[in-house]
């Protein structure tokens, strides 16, 4: 069964990206050759559907999301073109681009997706990539061993049942969301070892500019991003079960923010 090297990153929050950070990851994309790269959600901040949206320290124009998050997109295709590329879409995604014709703004829904057909995927910045443009709680999307969704929940009891909601047996559920870098560790219930690991991307954003979560806790989020190997069937999408695990990973920390970060809070 064939090897495959993947590189996973997310919550890039673009026009909020962190550029120093991100061009890192660029730079590991350039020289670790992945064969397969995911962005596990949030690409686009969404400012314009946010209950935050009238903060005036955020001042960019929907134009100017859309272009950064071309920016974003259009820097992997050129670090690595013949690379397999899927972006799961996170809840900012979802927010800015899921059509819901019972939303009260939909018709601003509607007028910026068709500004995302024009600054996004019209400047090609998606070319060969495979979008799972549904957000819920169960969107995934697996290879192997592997599970790739940006996540819902920020507690520890909330990442323990998606563990056993949605990773293959003996496999690795990598998520985003919460902006706090998980290296990669097998989940412990009571004294006993589960056959279930879990590693969290962090974020690639500024995350001095997220004003809207001023009073959370910042110092436990980090940049950085997921890389390591698998072995399945191919390229596509698809849940494989085996008898041990089949996949090597680690989280490289690129940037932490506070002295109160804990790596390992969901094992314990």
């Amino acid at each position: 069964m064939p090897e495959y090297r993947f590189l996973a990153l997310s919550d890039t929050h673009a026009p909020l990206v962190d550029w120093a950070s991100f061009n890192k990851v660029i730079q590991a994309i350039e020289e670790y050759k992945p064969d397969l790269i995911v962005h596990v959600g949030d690409a686009l901040e969404g400012k314009f559907t946010s209950r935050h949206e009238g903060d005036e320290r955020h001042r960019w124009s929907p134009i100017q999301e859309m272009e950064a998050c071309a920016k974003t997109f259009r820097a992997i295709n050129e670090a690595a073109p013949e690379a397999h590329k899927v972006w799961v879409y996170g809840n900012h995604d979802s927010n800015l681009l899921e059509y819901n014709p019972g939303r009260k703004d939909s018709d601003t829904i509607e007028l910026l997706r068709t500004a995302f057909e024009v600054k996004v995927r019209g400047t090609g910045a998606l070319d060969g990539w495979h979008v799972a443009d549904r957000y819920s709680h169960s969107r995934a999307w697996r290879i192997g061993q592997l599970t790739f969704r940006h996540g819902c929940d920020a507690s520890d009891a909330g990442l323990r049942q998606d563990l056993y909601s949605y990773c293959t047996p003996h496999g690795l559920h990598i998520s985003g969301h919460t902006h706090r870098p998980q290296q990669v560790q097998q989940l412990v219930q009571g004294k006993a070892l589960t056959p279930f690991w879990s590693a969290n991307t962090g974020c690639l954003m500024d995350v001095s500019q997220a004003y809207y979560m001023d009073r959370a806790r910042k110092d436990l989020w980090g940049h950085a991003y997921i890389v390591g190997t698998v072995h399945a069937p191919g390229l596509k999408e698809g849940r494989q079960q085996y008898a041990g695990k089949r996949w090597e990973a680690e989280t490289r920390i690129i940037r932490l923010f506070g002295e109160n970060w804990a790596p390992n809070r969901l094992a314990n």
